[in-house]
C-alpha cells in the first residue's frame, strides 16, 4: 500500500515539474554548526538524509547561502519566498498563517533555563530579567510560565548568552536542546534548569509557494525514515532532544484493557493503539502513573496520549479525542460473597463514574487503584466497589476473591485522549481512521479473541 502511495505522489509531482530545488538558509546555532563553525548540526544532517530519500521524486534541498542567519532573518526570507524550506521550526498560529508545515515532526524539545552557577534563587522569577529569543516558540512559552518576570529580547542566542555571562540578565530561556549544549561548553560558569512543561515539536516549514503535493511527499519520506534503523542514530550525542517518532503514552494498570505483565505492556486497547501508532511509523513509549497524575500530565501537554477514558465536557477542554471509541465497557458494583453489608463503597478519585453512583446512598471512600479496591473488598474494608466488569473480574481471578456483581449500571464508550497540540490533533485524526479500518479488517476480533473477551461493535 505504501508503495502505491509513493507511486501516486511521484506521478502527481512529475505532472507538475521534472525537478525541484528548494532553497534554505542555516540558522546561527548548533542545529546547523558545531563549536568550530563547521556545518554539521542535526538540521544539516537531516538535509543530507532527506536529499537521499528525495532523489526518487527529483526534489533537492540546497543552501542559498551557508552564511548563518538569525531566526528572524530566516522567517522573513521564508515569508518572502526568498527561500522555500527550513528545517526545524515549531508551529504556532501566526506561523501557520504564513507558512506550510509537515504533519510529521523532526524532534521535540522543552523549555529550559540557563543561569549562573552561583544563582541559588532559581524558583522565584518575580522581577527577574529573563532573556528570550525574538520570534521563537520559547519566547511565547516563557511569557506563559514566568509571568512575573521582566523579559529582555535578543535577535540571536550568541548575544543573549554573552549578556547572561556578564550578569546583565538573570536567566536565559530557550529550548532544552540548545541550552544543554551551551551549558556543556560553559560547564564551570552556568547551570541548566529543566522546566517540566509542554514539550513542543519542530517541523519542516515551507513557503506558501510550495505545492501541497510536495509537502505530502516530505511527510511520506519522514514516515518511512521513522521506520528505518538510521533515524534515531541521527540524535546520538545530542542532549535534551527527543526523536520525532517518539510518542509518549501515560496510563494505569487497567486489565484487560492495558496492563504491564511479564516485562511488557499488553491488553486489548494497548495492542490496538500500538498497532495504529506503528502503522503511522511512530514508536509508543509507555509510562505508568496514578490516574490523577496521568490527567495532569495531559493538561500540561507534557505527554501525548492517554488510555482508556470517557469523553466528558471537562476533558474536552484539554484533550482531543478519537471520533469513535477504541473499546466499550460496563460499569458494575462488585460485592464479596457472604458479606451482607452494603454501606461503604470504594471508588477511584478522578475517574468519570456514572451519575447514578454519586446519587447512591453508600458512604463513598476513595482508593488508589482498581487493584487496591478489589483487595479492600476482599478484606471487608469496603462493602461495594464500582469498576468495569472485566477489570473487576481480572483482579477477582488474580487474587481468588469470591465475588458477585450487580446488573450493569451503565454501558460506557472508551476513547483515546491526546494532548491539545498540533501533533495531538493530527494523531487523533489519523488514529480515528485506523480504528475504523481495524474494525472492518478483523484486527479487533483477533485481539479480543486473544484475551477471551467477545468483540461486539
Amino acid at each position: 500500500m505504501k508503495k502505491l502511495i509513493f507511486l501516486f505522489l511521484i506521478i502527481i509531482y512529475n505532472m507538475l515539474s521534472f525537478s525541484l530545488t528548494l532553497y534554505t538558509y542555516p540558522q546561527d546555532n548548533i542545529k546547523f554548526f558545531d563549536e568550530n563553525g563547521k556545518l554539521i548540526g542535526i538540521s544539516h544532517k537531516f538535509i543530507k538524509i532527506l536529499n537521499e530519500k528525495l532523489k526518487e521524486y527529483n526534489i533537492k534541498i540546497e543552501y542559498k547561502s551557508t552564511h548563518p542567519k538569525k531566526l528572524s532573518e530566516i522567517l522573513s526570507a521564508l515569508e518572502k519566498d526568498e527561500i522555500q524550506v527550513f528545517i526545524g521550526l515549531a508551529k504556532n498560529e501566526e506561523r501557520l498563517e504564513n507558512f506550510k508545515f509537515t504533519n510529521y515532526p523532526l524532534w521535540s524539545v522543552q523549555l529550559a533555563l540557563l543561569t549562573k552557577k552561583e544563582n541559588n534563587d532559581t524558583k522565584n522569577f518575580h522581577n527577574k530579567k529573563i532573556g528570550v529569543i525574538s520570534n521563537s516558540k520559547t519566547e511565547e512559552l516563557s511569557k506563559i510560565y514566568f509571568k512575573d518576570a521582566k523579559f529582555v529580547k535578543f535577535d540571536g542566542i550568541s548575544k543573549a548568552l554573552e549578556s547572561l555571562l556578564k550578569g546583565k540578565i538573570d536567566f536565559l530561556s530557550y529550548n532544552s536542546f540548545l541550552l544543554g549544549y551551551y551549558q556543556s561548553i560553559y560547564y564551570d560558569s552556568l547551570k541548566l534548569i529543566n522546566i517540566k512543561n509542554e514539550k513542543y515539536r519542530q517541523y519542516i516549514a515551507f513557503s506558501k509557494s510550495v505545492d501541497d503535493n510536495v509537502v505530502d511527499i516530505f511527510d511520506n519520506v519522514l514516515k518511512e525514515l521513522f521506520k528505518s534503523n538510521e533515524f534515531e542514530k541521527l540524535f546520538g550525542g545530542y542532549y535534551g532532544i527527543i526523536p520525532g517518532n517518539i510518542v509518549e503514552l501515560v496510563t494505569i494498570d487497567w486489565p484487560s484493557y492495558e496492563y504491564y505483565e511479564n516485562g511488557k505492556w499488553q491488553g486489548i486497547d494497548y495492542e490496538i493503539l500500538n498497532l495504529a501508532v506503528n502503522e503511522m511509523g511512530l514508536k509508543l513509549v509507555t509510562y505508568e502513573y496514578p490516574w490523577s497524575r496521568c490527567l495532569q500530565l495531559m493538561k500540561s501537554k507534557y505527554s501525548d496520549i492517554v488510555l482508556t477514558l470517557l469523553k466528558t465536557e471537562d476533558r474536552k477542554q484539554y484533550l482531543y479525542f478519537t471520533d469513535i471509541p477504541i473499546s466499550y465497557g460496563k460499569d458494575v458494583y462488585f460485592f464479596l460473597k457472604g458479606n451482607p453489608n452494603r454501606n461503604i463503597a470504594g471508588y477511584i478519585k478522578d475517574y468519570a463514574y456514572p451519575k447514578e453512583f454519586f446519587k447512591s446512598p453508600y458512604k463513598k471512600v476513595p482508593v488508589d487503584s482498581d487493584e487496591r479496591g478489589m483487595i479492600f473488598l476482599s478484606q471487608k474494608r469496603i462493602d461495594v466497589f464500582i469498576t468495569n466488569l472485566y477489570v473487576g473480574l481480572f483482579y477477582a481471578n488474580k487474587y481468588n476473591i469470591n465475588v458477585e456483581y450487580s446488573k450493569t449500571i451503565k454501558e460506557q464508550e472508551y476513547y483515546v485522549g491526546f494532548s491539545k497540540t498540533y501533533f495531538g490533533k493530527f494523531l487523533s485524526q489519523q488514529i480515528t481512521k485506523l480504528l475504523e479500518r481495524f474494525r472492518k479488517d478483523g484486527t479487533y476480533e483477533k485481539i479480543y479473541r486473544k484475551y477471551n473477551i467477545p468483540w461486539e461493535e
